[in-house]
């Protein structure tokens, strides 16, 4: 479903300036969207107004051209996954029991709720037979978070909500959980909005990055145009220097070709061993370094010839996104 902000702002009482201060923004279906800022920017505040935690004091929000306004909260919340950072687990109940809260709201039977508890526990890689009956206490962080992400998906949303979602897990758990994500998305291609303060976490996890300061919206767009062409100080402080091979690795081979018009290479060339068209241009560079090619073939998820990418035209894109830097 497409999410859309029109000039929506949120003052809270005894506040001098509003935590969300005219924020237009429009999302497609199936887009991973990460919110980035500093504490108190207001990207939290924004994330809550979608599902009604917080009520708007301007603007309007729509889902799939429906003013969420007029939809009943507790209707709406069913309808939208919520992970925050500490997976608000209940301590007294199993797992399956914390996985399907909304299914039971919503009337499931008893088969289509225990084969749901299955489904879920082996997207996010959790043995059924080993944690279904266990409770959150005897898990750890880690597989804790795995299971809110779980329950999040359990009346299988269109929309997920993430609220810092690994902000409490050690770095490794953490890094595990965004591959998780990530393979979760690529299948289902759920739109995700999520929040965080961690540079690196978004520079990896979105399609496109919603960059706040001070309530207001500074600069939206994918990964690389954050970090090769930062809208002003504030965002080039806040990416921070990042090195070329960081560059590369966020820039997919359908931007070179569409960048460097590589598309318009001849689809008579050597078609074999391609790359993908939203393959990591880093993983395409090592691959003509380590083959020696001149080019390689690029299809696009149905196995189609897209185009051929060679060393020239990865060079070539990265110096017409830098020199756009203001």
């Amino acid at each position: 479903m497409g999410i859309v902000f029109k000039r929506v702002s949120k003052m809270y009482p005894g506040a001098k300036t509003p935590a969300v201060d005219g924020v237009d923004l429009v999302f497609g279906e199936g887009e991973f969207i990460v919110f980035l800022g500093p504490s108190g920017c207001g990207k939290t505040t924004l994330l809550k107004m979608v599902n009604r935690l917080y009520e708007p004091t301007e603007g309007v929000i729509e889902i799939d051209g429906v003013d969420i306004s007029t939809i009943k909260g507790e209707e709406l919340r069913r309808r939208i996954g919520y992970v925050i950072q500490q997976n608000g687990l209940f301590p007294h109940m199993r797992i399956e029991d914390n996985i399907v809260v909304v299914p039971r709201l919503l009337g499931w039977d008893r088969d289509r709720i225990d084969k749901r508890v299955n489904e879920l526990l082996e997207m996010v890689h959790l043995d059924p037979a080993i944690y279904r009956k266990r409770y959150p206490r005897q898990l750890s962080g880690g597989q804790q978070q795995r299971v809110g992400i779980a329950r999040a998906m359990a009346a299988d949303p269109s929309i997920l909500l993430m609220d810092e979602p690994f902000g409490a897990i050690d770095p490794i758990t953490r890094t595990s959980l965004q591959d998780e994500l990530l393979r979760i998305q690529k299948q289902l291609k759920k739109t995700i909005l999520f929040v965080t303060h961690d540079v690196d976490e978004a520079l990896r996890l979105a399609d496109r990055i919603v960059v706040m300061q001070s309530g207001r919206v500074v600069q939206v767009g994918t990964p690389y145009e954050i970090l090769a062409n930062p809208a002003n100080d504030f965002v080039r402080q806040l990416v921070g220097e990042r090195s070329l091979f960081r560059r590369m690795s966020l820039l997919k081979n359908r931007d070179v070709l569409r960048l460097s018009g590589a598309a318009e290479a001849a689809a008579a060339a050597d078609a074999s061993d391609p790359v993908g068209l939203d393959d990591s241009v880093s993983d395409t560079f090592a691959r003509l370094v380590e083959t020696g090619k001149k080019s390689i073939p690029v299809v696009d998820e149905r196995g189609h010839f897209a185009g051929m990418i060679g060393l020239s035209h990865i060079l070539d894109s990265l110096s017409r996104t830098g020199s756009e830097r203001t």
